[in-house]
């Protein structure tokens, strides 16, 4: 893709992204909420243009479009691997889950491993969420979760600064 191309793609698509980042934090605050799990925190972002088209150099994406599927980034921080799993539940049925794309980090260890762990999953709002006028904008649009305990948080942060 051309970045003529990828500026007007990005033009395009970053207002949206910031749309849903927004939304897919409300939602999730209150699916959580609303069935009694703890968190500590949702949080999300909108990936900046910089980051984005040095993703699509690094990574040689020639369909960006296709390919990018974290433009918005949801994290959920919860207290106890047993509310992770809660989460996840949650997610998968509160969400279209391209699992495909989506992975745990959790399973890559052994369980006498330190390192990196948490879910990953690659969503879209889903098809009756869309259906409704305030969503219809944000349609196709993929964005991706991110849940891990305070712990998984705590020895990534002390991994990296090790490094």
């Amino acid at each position: 893709m051309k970045e003529q191309d990828i500026n007007t793609w990005l033009d395009e698509v970053l207002p949206k992204h910031r749309t849903l980042t927004n939304t897919v934090i409300n939602i999730i605050q209150s699916l959580l909420d609303s069935n009694g799990i703890d968190y500590l925190t949702v949080s999300g972002r909108t990936k900046d243009i910089e980051s984005i088209k040095d993703k699509i150099k690094r990574k040689s994406y020639s369909q960006p479009s296709k390919q990018l599927t974290d433009l918005s980034g949801i994290r959920i921080i919860a207290y106890f691997e047993s509310d992770v799993e809660k989460i996840s539940t949650l997610i998968e049925g509160a969400f279209n889950v391209d699992k495909e794309n989506s992975l745990s980090k959790d399973s890559m260890l052994a369980t006498d491993q330190i390192g990196y762990r948490s879910i990953h999953y690659v969503c879209d709002l889903g098809d009756e969420r869309v259906a409704l006028p305030e969503f219809v904008e944000l349609g196709g649009l993929k964005f991706e979760f991110q849940v891990r305990t305070v712990l998984q948080k705590d020895i990534w942060g002390q991994m990296k600064n090790c490094y």
